[in-house]
Parts: structure tokens; C-alpha cells; sequence
């Protein structure tokens, strides 16, 4: 606007600042010149209102005042990540003392997978956090108790304490048991996932198979061949009158 000489105009605080001062400062238009007192001192008033919000939001938007910025996310400490298509979102403190911004859109973060040992079976493939989960005996263990249930954390890791699984014994007369073959000290008393050596006998070429106890409860392995040792044919002395079937 445009003042003409000896005209006066008040200058305070636009709506959303507190004045300092109890009194608008007044400005007089002279000879071309705006003179007056200094401008008022204005402070930003809080917004109170429409806070970012929702599951796994976090904000620093506390203290902010008109016309100043704040960010909303997903809070990442707490278990949360962004929905496909989503991010930080920008807020602005209004005048009228709300925030206007639209919130992210955040989901529960997945667990890490879990790496258990083969005597164990879970269904805590896609567990986000807060979702439980279990952990049984896989087939060829019996458990001990209960099942356990596993919890996932904010920090993508599984608690709880894990089972007892105890390996079932095989069944010993699924080894073979031919005259031609050796057990090793092993293949006694095996149990699931165990495994021991068949060798060949004594008389016989050197062979030898790798057995394994499987979840079926029988020993599982391919039969190692065994043939018979040749005696060389100069075994028998040759002697004048001797005849001999050892050729």
C-alpha cells in the first residue's frame, strides 16, 4: 500500500505470532519517509493440533511453531518400515495452530529368517514383529515338552527359548548283513541323521559305503560291492607229479 505525507499505519504481528509488546508500533508517512518506532518483536506460536499419527509414526514436530517444518516417519526402532509407495511426509505448523501434512504409511517390519539346526521345523517364515510364531521337532525327532512359541522383535530377531529334540533311533536290522560285509563301530545304536561305513570283509577288494539314519527310521545307503581277492597263479609250488586246482 501507499501512505501519503503525515499518514500513519500500525505495524503488529500477523495471526499465528504473539506480540511482545503490549501495543501495535505506529508508523508516520514524512516527506517520502516511513519513520516510527522499530517493528514489534513476534514470536511463533505452537501448534497444538493434528499431530502426525498413526501405526509406527514417529515425528519431530514437538515445540514447532508457525510457519516452521517437521518431518514424519516410520519408526525403524520400534519395528516399523514403509508401505510400498510411501516415505517421509513434510508437515507445516499452520496459524491457526495445526500441522497440515498427510502421514506415511508405515507396516510392521518383517523378522530375519530364522537358521535353525535340521532337527527342528518352524512356521515363522513372514513373521512381522509382534506376531508369534512356532518351533516343533522335524521328522525323525521327538520332542521333549511342548512346542515353543517364538516372538519377533522391533529388532527383526526371534525370542523365546527353543525345544528339545531328541534323535529317534533307526531300526539296526535295515543294515545289510551279508557274510562278505563289516559294520564300523558306528552303525550301532544310530539315530537320525547319524551315519557310519560297510565295509568290505577281509578276503575281499577294498570297498566301502557311507549309511545314514533317515527321519523313516531306517538306514538308508547303496551296498558296497564286494569282490572276491585273486590268489596269483604261481600260488602252489610246481612240483614233478603234483596236479592241483588252484589255476
Amino acid at each position: 500500500f501507499n501512505l501519503l505525507h503525515d499518514e500513519v499505519c500500525l505495524v503488529q504481528c500477523r495471526h499465528g505470532w504473539n506480540m511482545t509488546e503490549p501495543e501495535p508500533s505506529v508508523f508516520v508517512c514524512d516527506m517520502g519517509f516511513i519513520v516510527g518506532s522499530v517493528p514489534p518483536t513476534c514470536t511463533a506460536l505452537p501448534c497444538e493440533y493434528a499431530f502426525p499419527n498413526g501405526l509406527g509414526v514417529s515425528h519431530d514436530c514437538d515445540g514447532k511453531g508457525t510457519e516452521e517444518i517437521c518431518t514424519a516417519v516410520c519408526d525403524d526402532a520400534a519395528g516399523y518400515t514403509y508401505a510400498a509407495g510411501s516415505g517421509d511426509r513434510t508437515f507445516t505448523c499452520l496459524a491457526s495452530g495445526e500441522f497440515q501434512g498427510e502421514d506415511p504409511v508405515c507396516v510392521s517390519k518383517p523378522c530375519q529368517e530364522l537358521s535353525l539346526p535340521t532337527k527342528y521345523e518352524d512356521n515363522c517364515d513372514g513373521a512381522v514383529m509382534g506376531e508369534s510364531c512356532f518351533v516343533a521337532c522335524a521328522a525323525g525327532f521327538s520332542i521333549v515338552g511342548q512346542p515353543a512359541a517364538l516372538t519377533c522383535l522391533a529388532n527383526g530377531s526371534f525370542a523365546g527359548d527353543l525345544p528339545q529334540c531328541v534323535a529317534n533311533p533307526c531300526v539296526q536290522s535295515s543294515l545289510p548283513s551279508d557274510d562278505d560285509l563289516v559294520l564300523s563301530a558306528e552303525c550301532y545304536n544310530l539315530t537320525t541323521t547319524d551315519t557310519c561305513d560297510v565295509r568290505c570283509t577281509a578276503g575281499y577288494v577294498a570297498n566301502s559305503s557311507s549309511f545314514t539314519c533317515a527321519a523313516s527310521g531306517f538306514v538308508l545307503g547303496d551296498r558296497p560291492y564286494c569282490q572276491p581277492m585273486l590268489c596269483p597263479n604261481d600260488a602252489v609250488p610246481s612240483r614233478s607229479g603234483i596236479v592241483d586246482t588252484c589255476k
